[in-house]
């Protein structure tokens, strides 16, 4: 069950939707950036088997995180061959299966696969989520910063799973 909270949003980071080539490679960057894990840290990407989500692997890896991605059976080589560390199926319930790996969530989660509120519960308390397309429909990265309650962003309230 979700809590829906009020104006205890963190922080909202914008970019343009990413372009084929060189514009998925700086959008993984950015998003990387925004979440600003340290060294050693986990990361969780979703939509690895994509342009943007293989670049924030490979990035992910060359800033010292640990990785953990989802991916499909047939995509499951590729994906640990870009560096990824643990590798989850992909799908609506992948929160599910980064939890059972990381039971108090990850500090930042690279949001490829535009699950957004599905993908929320993995994140931590205090940690952040990225997600290549907005929220609900809004262009741009968004960076939301999990605290007690959950994110106004884009004026949509987000809910916290209790």
């Amino acid at each position: 069950m979700w809590e829906y909270g009020g104006p205890e949003a963190l922080r909202v980071v914008g970019l343009p939707d990413p372009e084929p080539g060189p514009g998925e490679v700086l959008t993984a960057r950015v998003a990387l950036d925004a979440l600003a894990p340290r060294p050693g840290q986990i990361i969780a990407v979703t939509g690895t088997a994509g342009a943007f989500g293989g670049y924030a692997i490979q990035l992910a890896k060359a800033d010292g995180l640990r990785v953990i991605a989802d991916a499909g059976p047939a995509d499951e080589r590729l994906i640990r061959m870009l560096g990824a560390d643990e590798v989850v199926a992909r799908g609506d319930d992948v929160a599910e299966r980064i939890r059972a790996l990381v039971p108090d969530g990850v500090p930042g989660l690279a949001d490829g696969a535009v699950l957004e509120e599905r993908a929320l519960p993995a994140v931590a308390d205090g940690g952040g989520l990225a997600t290549v397309r907005g929220w609900s429909g809004g262009a741009g990265i968004w960076v939301l910063y999990v605290g007690a309650l959950v994110t106004v962003c884009g004026g949509t309230s987000l809910g916290r799973k209790s």
